[in-house]
């Protein structure tokens, strides 16, 4: 009985801590991933090579942590983000379906 009420409460602990991390977390690594697609766009415009190289590694690690917002159908923490987090989805998916054909073709 002891055990079954402290899994209860371990549970609601950690869930109460996941939304509070949501609710901090997930909209600066949002609004934090838009920069990086921005830089690698604006580098790959100039031509820059050793930072065209590195904002890949970036955006790769942001989107593993907003995977469940960027890939899936779970709501953000408001519309606005929803919108970006969706918008910001389709782009890596179309990014990396357009690398992997680069390294095909060529």
């Amino acid at each position: 009985m002891t055990n079954t009420n402290f899994t209860k409460t371990a549970e609601g602990i950690v869930q109460e801590r996941n939304d509070r991390y949501a609710k901090v977390f997930q909209p600066l690594t949002l609004i934090t991933l838009v920069f990086f697609w921005a830089g690698y766009f604006y580098s790959l415009y100039n031509g820059n090579s050793n930072n065209i190289s590195s904002y890949p590694f970036l955006i790769i690690a942001f989107s593993i942590l907003n995977a469940q917002v960027l890939f899936t159908k779970e709501k953000a923490v408001n519309g606005g983000l929803d919108i970006l987090a969706k918008c910001e989805g389709i782009l890596f998916c179309v990014w990396a379906f357009a690398t992997v054909l680069y390294l095909l073709v060529f």
